[in-house]
């Protein structure tokens, strides 16, 4: 499984990185870089996942995208908001869906 980090949860992209999963940022599938001063909009980061959703999960504590996401049955972990600190994050995960 993929995940997409939207704006509001960039810290856990380089956290599941380093913990060896597979993320990008919504800002980067947007735009094709990290400058985190260029938003990706909830619109094109729920595009992307209506063509992506077998393989992509979008992790993010926006409440409002979140419920967006599950209104429209795409793929959606809702963080704690504040950000807990990424080992929990990482449990979270671990609980959802199992390295291989």
């Amino acid at each position: 499984m993929k995940y997409i980090v939207d704006q509001n949860s960039l810290r856990v992209a380089k956290d599941l990185k380093r913990s060896g999963y597979e993320c990008v940022t919504a800002t980067d599938l947007a735009h094709g870089h990290e400058d985190s001063r260029f938003r990706a909009s909830d619109f094109k980061i729920m595009t992307f996942l209506k063509e992506h959703r077998a393989d992509h999960v979008l992790l993010t504590a926006d409440a409002g995208l979140a419920k967006d996401c599950e209104e429209e049955g795409l793929p959606c972990v809702r963080l704690p908001d504040p950000l807990p600190p990424s080992a929990e994050i990482l449990r979270l995960l671990e609980v959802r869906q199992p390295k291989i």
